[in-house]
């Protein structure tokens, strides 16, 4: 099976058909014509281990790797390393304002405004189409991880960034964002936050940045999955549900007296 028939039969987003269909060129190339088997997978598999890779993406190989045999109505069992989930990285809402102050095109100011304010990731925002945003409830209907569809909430201040972009960018093209792409969009938010300041930056740190934000507003982990559109809780509460001690500090019952259990109280 040629690449292209993989990913016209991978039921997946762009982004992931995108990263799969480069894992699966790369794997093809190594295995020179040998008979494609469980065994050479697995091969595989050992083969970049050895050569150093992290475990988060031997874990991203090996998926990719069950989904090419998986469209084939084929089975594959893989032994790779568990990916590691340390804290997602994330940055102060300070700092997104100042991505916003410095944006210098109406097309980085809608980009970190809707990412921001949807915590929608960057490949499903970029295939937004026009037909599906809710004008008036305020809601975003998008393409989800996976192929799911799914809708994100929006403010007014987002809305607002969409019809401003609209009015500018002089198209009929249905999609919102048109032609542009998620390298495109990744390209232009890391310059922006080198502008701004923020260092080891990627796109999507401003779906983390929102997610820790509702939580520091008090958003429950049970609300923060419906904004974030994840399927399973056991996926909010592995990246989102540890908190600081700092963010633990005024939930911790004291013994009775006003403000005791604040270090140094009397």
């Amino acid at each position: 099976m040629d690449i292209k028939e993989f990913t016209d039969k991978l039921r997946a987003s762009r982004r992931t058909k995108e990263v799969y269909a480069g894992y699966i060129t790369r794997f093809l190339e190594w295995a020179e014509g040998r008979e494609l088997d469980e065994d050479l997978a697995q091969a595989y598999i050992d083969y970049l281990e050895k050569k150093g890779r992290k475990p988060n993406t031997l874990a991203t190989v090996a998926n990719a790797l069950r989904a090419y045999w998986k469209v084939q109505k084929k089975e594959i069992s893989l032994n790779a390393p568990s990916p590691s989930f340390g804290e997602p990285k994330y940055h102060e809402i300070e700092k997104i304002m100042r991505m916003l102050e410095l944006a210098a095109t109406p097309f980085e100011k809608v980009l970190v405004t809707v990412l921001f304010d949807t915590g929608a990731r960057v490949s499903e925002v970029m295939n937004l189409e026009i037909p599906n945003i809710d004008w008036k409830v305020g809601f975003i209907h998008v393409t989800l991880k996976g192929g799911h569809e799914g809708d994100y909430l929006i403010s007014k201040k987002g809305i607002t960034a969409l019809k401003d972009w609209l009015e500018v960018r002089k198209s009929n093209d249905p999609r919102v964002f048109m032609d542009y792409n998620y390298y495109y969009a990744y390209t232009v938010l890391k310059k922006l936050a080198k502008k701004a300041g923020i260092k080891d930056f990627t796109p999507h740190h401003l779906r983390h940045s929102f997610a820790f934000y509702c939580k520091s507003q008090g958003v429950e982990l049970h609300d923060l999955q419906q904004f974030l559109q994840h399927r399973s809780m056991n996926t909010t509460a592995t990246f989102y549900g540890r908190s600081r001690p700092e963010h633990l500090r005024p939930k911790k019952p004291g013994w009775g007296e006003e403000n005791n259990n604040q270090p140094g109280a009397s």
